[in-house]
């Protein structure tokens, strides 16, 4: 017999409409099913992530920059899809040149039955406060990683907060993450590359809690090294 309750004549797509924010819905493998419709609005899309729109059937992954970044949202897209996580959230920023974003961002398993249907993605604009203009977040810049000359210089931008590592080029263990109106007043300039990486802050903050939900300790240090 078909379910005629009010609930299951509710589409995914209609819930989509339904949702605040930018919000997406995944499948295990991380594709994209469905995206609601500020997702799909460019408008809608601060900062970086003007870069590269989401669209039905690509990779979720595929609009992240930056090899930790992407691993560390496998990492978090795995601890949820497994159930070892079903909801997790954390904040982070998505400036606009002339704009300091604060967003939050929730990801949550949609299951039935205790089998994993999706991953709900939905991000939030907690504040917006007006600055001085940072050429570093012009989506134009950003999206000028796509083409690095060998003597570019490449500045390591931190995707959660938005730390840079200063200086520019030094090793994990001696360089230092500073905000963007400080790199300028260190002599900082825009000519530079772009790149994303995280921060010990941010590592510590947001990445290792899936991490050690997936892994005991001694596996942790492996995944951590790889």
């Amino acid at each position: 017999m078909t379910d005629s309750s009010p609930l299951a004549l509710i589409s995914a797509g209609g819930l989509l409409k339904a949702i605040a924010g930018i919000a997406y819905l995944v499948d295990g493998e991380g594709i994209i099913m469905g995206i609601s419709d500020e997702a799909a609005a460019p408008e809608n899309q601060p900062g970086e992530c003007a870069v590269c729109l989401p669209y039905v059937g690509r990779s979720i992954f595929a609009m992240l920059h930056g090899e930790d970044v992407k691993a560390s949202y496998q990492t978090l897209h795995q601890a949820v899809w497994s159930g070892k996580s079903a909801k997790y959230g954390f904040d982070y920023r998505c400036d606009a040149p002339d704009l300091e974003r604060r967003m939050r961002m929730s990801v949550s398993l949609v299951s039935e039955g205790g089998e994993p249907l999706a991953v709900l993605y939905q991000s939030l604009v907690l504040s917006e406060e007006p600055r001085a203009p940072i050429p570093l977040f012009r989506a134009d810049h950003l999206a000028s990683r796509n083409s690095v000359r060998p003597d570019d210089e490449i500045l390591t931008l931190c995707s959660y907060c938005h730390a840079i590592a200063w200086p520019i080029g030094a090793d994990p263990e001696t360089r230092e993450w500073i905000e963007p109106p400080e790199y300028y007043r260190r002599g900082g300039a825009s000519d530079v590359v772009v790149s994303h990486g995280i921060c010990d802050c941010c590592f510590e903050r947001v990445v290792e809690p899936p991490l050690r939900l997936l892994y005991n300790d001694l596996e942790l240090e492996d995944a951590v090294a790889d």
